[in-house]
């Protein structure tokens, strides 16, 4: 081991040590009680999510045997039926990951899916250490993010919704929305406040900019599109990824009125947002259409991330309007 090595491990040895010993903790709090219950009863007979767990159980096999997704549902609402309301991400993972390892449970794609099912719980919990420590490391310190992530594994409604067995996506798509938050976080730290317009009255100079912040802040755009991803795989995760257009909405609104009386640019923060919902929504919108969920579970989303983003684009072109102006105009 080299110099440059030593001195690698001398500054982050502590900190995988203490992020490993945070997921083994959260891992072990929420398995250890529960492996004596699915050795007596199995894996298909021991979820305590409720109906949610049992309902991702059924989508799962309807997966594994028809290799195509459960879209109308005749036992819902029984005896009219009803569409099927769970998102594909976490019950597609879960088929597959059935149908590969169904060697080692005698050939029962059911049985190996049911497994990973049960483990899903506890697995994403113990993985949401991780983004914990990155979110606080970004707005905090490292020292911060340490902390959040040694608490992480003990917080009750964690542990409550987590077990091994529970048989739910709280915490796999609680995982989804802190990489996503994180990424998003490091897209902003990424596009800095650089005035790429030099005047927004002339349109020209608008293309320009645009062109000349794709060019050389690669970077922002990077995790703009890896934000984007994150969000679409939110959305194909949790009919709740409202609740983030929201408070992107909210950010964006907050930090332009902020921007304004602070004489900074927000143009590059406008186009790594709008560059994460041009990827994001395409991504989960063959979805919502097929299944017949377009209206309600992602016009609503797609109105409010764009209405913002269309909201706010006059108030940025008045940045050389003082400001005691133009927030009163936005308002």
């Amino acid at each position: 081991m080299d110099s440059s090595q030593r001195e690698w491990w001398h500054r982050h040895g502590w900190t995988i040590a203490l992020l490993l010993t945070a997921f083994g903790l959260a891992f072990a709090i929420r398995t250890i009680f529960n492996v004596p219950v699915l050795e007596e009863f199995g894996n298909l007979y021991v979820y305590a999510g409720g109906s949610d767990s049992y309902y991702h159980s059924r989508v799962m096999t309807y997966i594994i045997l028809n290799h195509t997704n459960l879209i109308f549902d005749p036992l819902l609402k029984y005896p009219f039926g009803a569409i099927n309301p769970r998102e594909p991400l976490f019950d597609w993972m879960n088929a597959i990951l059935g149908l590969v390892f169904a060697p080692l449970f005698g050939g029962n794609a059911n049985e190996a899916g049911a497994f990973f099912l049960n483990l899903q719980g506890p697995l994403w919990a113990a993985l949401s250490v991780f983004p914990v420590y990155l979110i606080g490391k970004e707005v905090s310190s490292r020292r911060m993010g340490l902390i959040a992530a040694m608490i992480f594994p003990f917080l009750p409604a964690s542990i409550d919704s987590s077990t091994l067995g529970y048989g739910n996506y709280l915490s796999f798509y609680t995982f989804v929305i802190l990489i996503t938050l994180y990424a998003y976080l490091r897209t902003l730290k990424a596009t800095g406040t650089r005035r790429w317009v030099v005047s927004y009255r002339r349109p020209r100079e608008i293309g320009r900019g645009l062109k000349a912040f794709l060019r050389e802040e690669r970077m922002a755009v990077k995790w703009a599109v890896f934000s984007g991803v994150c969000f679409g795989a939110l959305a194909l995760s949790w009919q709740g990824y409202t609740y983030f257009v929201a408070i992107v909405a909210i950010f964006l609104t907050v930090g332009f009125v902020i921007g304004r009386i602070r004489h900074v640019d927000m143009f590059g923060t406008y186009v790594v947002t709008l560059i994460v919902g041009v990827v994001g929504f395409p991504m989960a919108f063959p979805y919502y259409i097929v299944q017949h969920e377009f209206a309600g579970w992602f016009d609503l989303p797609l109105l409010l991330f764009f209405g913002a983003l269309l909201l706010l684009l006059p108030f940025m072109f008045l940045r050389d309007v003082p400001w005691v102006f133009s927030i009163p105009l936005l308002v």
